[in-house]
């Protein structure tokens, strides 16, 4: 340890993922609105394993352009996730995501971008 610092960042353990279709509880840490996209974009963390990194998801909204085989998957999605995460169908805000848990099956997926990164393959249900 340095006399600055009061910790030990030598123990610091890196970042994991986790392992391919188990089920975890997630807690939503943030959820965002892009306008120009129209999708919300939620941080779910880990409850069980402060080592794992976090999952990014995107939910996307409908569009009046949508056909409505689109249309009626994205609200399903987002209906899906409103149900696990107990959020009111009805809501007005997206912070009202964070904070909340649900139950989720998850996968691993390769990106050229950003490598390796966990994913959500299927909302269990709420917590």
């Amino acid at each position: 340890m340095s006399p600055f610092l009061d910790f030990n960042l030598e123990d610091v353990p890196d970042v994991t993922l986790a392992p391919d279709n188990t089920e975890h509880q997630l807690t939503c840490r943030s959820c965002e609105y892009n306008e120009e996209k129209h999708y919300l974009r939620l941080i779910f963390e880990f409850a069980d394993d402060p080592t794992v990194e976090d999952i990014f998801h995107y939910a996307s909204l409908p569009k009046e352009t949508d056909e409505p085989k689109t249309e009626l998957f994205k609200k399903r999605n987002l209906k899906a996730l409103c149900e696990a995460l107990q959020v009111p169908l009805s809501f007005e805000d997206p912070a009202e995501f964070v904070g909340r848990s649900m139950w989720a099956v998850i996968g691993i997926r390769d990106n050229e971008t950003y490598g390796r990164a966990n994913e959500i393959k299927k909302i269990s249900g709420p917590v």
